[in-house]
């Protein structure tokens, strides 16, 4: 009897010294320190759920709400409703006249370069599901607040796929993570 309570003493004592770290327990919907996207990944991402579009389908997390929903898209916010994440397909006659990525890049920002508050953050090259995609990050204000909007754009068989997110900066950083993932989860079908 006293060797086992010898034993336990001595690995507990290992567990807190750190010389030894308790495996992570997965399937408990907690992310632990223990345990990451590898070990754990059903704990460690955020609960989702799938969106289908026309041609496309999209993961959203799930304590979102669908604010529209439309053939082309659909909007979703959180439950502060202080941001709104976009995914839509548009093509020829649904919004735009744009003949090429750039040309609908600068459609969707010539109205906010014309209000003097629009300053670009990022532009850079990304893909949408393998496909070659414009991501652009820029601000502008609306009624004296600062909007932070994130948009990845791609083209495909001549129809344009959006996804966007835009809020004020705090709940703008706050849902980039979200929005990255969903990002990562758009699949053309």
């Amino acid at each position: 009897m006293k060797l086992v309570v010898l034993v336990g003493l001595i690995a507990l004592a290992l567990i807190l010294s750190g010389c030894i770290e308790p495996s992570a327990i997965c399937v408990n919907g907690i992310c632990e320190t223990s345990g990451n996207q590898d070990t754990c990944p059903e704990d460690c991402q955020t609960p989702s759920t799938d969106y289908v579009g026309a041609d496309f389908s999209v993961k959203y997390p799930l304590n979102w709400s669908k604010a529209t929903d439309t053939p082309a898209g659909a909007i979703f916010v959180p439950e502060d409703e202080m941001s709104v994440l976009m995914v839509s397909k548009l093509s020829g006659v649904e919004g735009t006249t744009a003949g090429s990525l750039n040309e609908l890049i600068e459609q969707l920002l010539s109205p906010l370069k014309k209000t003097g508050t629009f300053s670009l953050i990022e532009e850079s090259s990304n893909y949408l599901n393998g496909v070659a995609a414009k991501d652009i990050t820029f601000s502008f204000e609306e009624e004296g607040e600062l909007v932070n909007t994130r948009i990845i754009a791609a083209e495909k068989n001549g129809a344009f796929y959006l996804l966007a997110l835009s809020g004020p900066e705090q709940q703008f950083n706050r849902d980039l993570p979200l929005f990255e993932e969903t990002a990562s989860s758009f699949k053309f079908q």
